[in-house]
């Protein structure tokens, strides 16, 4: 558990980092350095605000003037990454509409204007496929995990192609596509293997546990 007085010391920091940037704006309204300063600082703030209950709502609304800022700047890729953390904020609130609003239009602009795999890009097909599957969407969650899986192969992100590969198990147990569960199992113990992560290996144990109580009751 984080240390409280750590915690209060840097937001506190943060806090006084964005009322400077704030008075830089205020001074040069169109600068768009000041206002570049003024998101980045908005960003860190809400990500530090967002990690505790009582400030959660200040996240959303630190970072809700941060996605406003960058839809007046040049930098789509971080428009779009600021949008995904600010759908976190939504999602740990219990907000799963407006989470996968965002989630989707964070994705949208990475498929207009990413050119190469990243882990960002990856996580950011991530996220939406994770709260879809919450929401009941499975054909789209299945979809978008699958992407999630090649793009973590892409970046050399084993953890990433752990869960994708594992959910997709599920997803094909769900369908009754042994063999391909079989398929996606393989390869989700293949990438938790190198992970060497206990959590990312009980997973994918809790998954094979699901394969084999359905081939005892066959």
């Amino acid at each position: 558990m984080a240390n409280p007085f750590h915690v209060l010391k840097e937001l506190l920091r943060l806090r006084r980092e964005c009322a400077d940037a704030r008075k830089l704006v205020d001074q040069a309204p169109g600068d768009h350095a000041a206002n570049a300063a003024l998101a980045v600082a908005l960003r860190a703030l809400g990500e530090w605000e967002r990690r505790t209950p009582f400030t959660q709502t200040a996240a959303l609304k630190h970072y809700e003037e941060a996605v406003a800022l960058y839809r007046k700047l040049d930098d789509p890729l971080t428009l779009a990454h600021t949008i995904r953390h600010l759908g976190l904020v939504h999602e740990d609130a219990g907000r799963l509409r407006d989470a996968e609003k965002n989630y989707d239009e964070a994705l949208a602009i990475y498929r207009d204007h990413a050119t190469v795999d990243t882990l960002d890009y990856a996580n950011t097909v991530r996220y939406p496929a994770a709260i879809k599957e919450r929401l009941g969407k499975a054909e789209e969650s299945a979809r978008l995990w699958e992407e999630a899986c090649r793009r973590y192969e892409g970046v050399g992100i084993h953890a990433g192609v752990a869960e994708a590969a594992g959910r997709m198990t599920l997803f094909s147990l769900a369908a009754d596509d042994r063999d391909a569960a079989r398929a996606w199992l393989e390869k989700a113990r293949d990438a938790a293997e190198k992970t060497g992560d206990a959590e990312t290996n009980d997973f994918i144990a809790e998954v094979a546990g699901k394969i084999n109580d359905g081939d005892r009751s066959k």
